[in-house]
């Protein structure tokens, strides 16, 4: 949602005309305040709010003021909402802060569209045409593992020196940096732990890692995320690849499981157990799980259902002292 910020009578009509049949919403000083809008009476105190609480902010005024407001809290790219600045005639929308991944670019371009503006686009690959590291990672859904890699291979774009695009999962991603000649950087599409590379290197991490995971009653967390762990390791996955852990319904109050999930900050997907009987024979079976919880097994099947049914084992049912471990990627992010 839009949030648009003015300071005088033109402003708030413009801003009027902008937020018009949208969930955008307005802010205005309280003297020009209108039944739509939210009246302010401190810039400063209200830009400290929005900047933490909103994704885009719109403001309507003079650059200048915008700039000296916003200074004290910017963080960084990969956090700050996307600001742009409207002058008060609405003759240009200017994306300010965080262009690629805040998405400033885009919505100056579709503001301006709306109010017949021009939109003002200072990224430099932008400008000439060319795809940055952050565009890229943003549009595929994957997140950047070094801000100080990705500008390094930017850099390289920008001189449209060849570089080389991998893709170490299963993702449909199409190699959108071909590039001719040896390759001076790479940009890697992972879910792999890092290695040496004699070349730059962009890493952009993939979250289409699902777990599977069954177990008796009553084992620690500890246990848990220790076998985990173990077989991450083998498999050279990055712990920050995992989007989800997935368990059988009759799981969904089992402290070991819950707390495995906070430990990888993720979420806990129970599937039920009718669902599991209609695809349990493509999976592997046990009669004593059968007997037990009525489905003949858990780890595998319940990985698969969470991730969609598309995407492969990287491990395949695993047991160790009452815990089963499967490891499925998935062919879709999980954002």
């Amino acid at each position: 949602m839009l949030t648009i910020i003015t300071l005088s009578p033109s402003g708030t009509a413009l801003g009027r005309r902008i937020a018009a049949g949208t969930e955008a919403e307005l802010f205005t000083l309280r003297k020009y305040a209108l039944p739509d809008t939210c009246p302010f009476d401190s810039l400063s105190e209200l830009v400290a709010e929005l900047f933490a609480t909103r994704r885009s902010l719109l403001f309507i005024m003079a650059t200048g003021i915008v700039v000296r407001s916003i200074a004290p809290h910017i963080v960084h790219k990969a956090h700050d909402p996307a600001v742009l600045v409207a002058d008060e005639g609405g003759n240009f929308v200017i994306s300010l802060l965080s262009g690629h991944l805040g998405g400033a670019n885009a919505l100056a371009q579709k503001v301006a569209a709306r109010i017949g503006a021009t939109p003002v686009i200072t990224t430099a690959t932008d400008v000439q045409g060319l795809q940055a590291v952050d565009l890229f990672a943003q549009k595929h859904g994957l997140v950047i593992d070094s801000f100080d890699d990705a500008k390094i291979l930017t850099a390289l774009i920008l001189q449209r020196r060849p570089i080389r695009q991998i893709n170490e999962t299963c993702l449909p991603i199409p190699n959108e940096y071909p590039g001719t000649g040896i390759p001076e950087g790479q940009i890697c599409i992972t879910n792999k732990l890092p290695q040496e590379s004699p070349l730059p290197t962009a890493r952009l991490l993939a979250r289409n890692i699902v777990l599977g995971i069954g177990c008796r009653r009553g084992v620690s967390s500890e246990r848990i995320i220790d076998f985990i762990d173990a077989h991450l390791q083998v498999h050279r996955i990055d712990p920050r690849c995992i989007s989800l852990i997935a368990s059988v319904d009759l799981k969904s109050n089992e402290e070991g499981i819950l707390q495995a999930a906070a430990h990888y900050n993720v979420t806990a997907h129970f599937i039920p157990r009718s669902e599991i009987e209609q695809v349990e024979t493509a999976f592997s079976s046990s009669d004593f799980v059968k007997s037990q919880i009525g489905v003949s097994g858990v780890c595998e099947p319940t990985a698969s259902i969470a991730a969609g049914g598309k995407g492969r084992f990287l491990l395949r049912k695993t047991a160790f002292e009452g815990i089963t471990l499967a490891i499925f990627e998935a062919e879709d992010i999980f954002k």
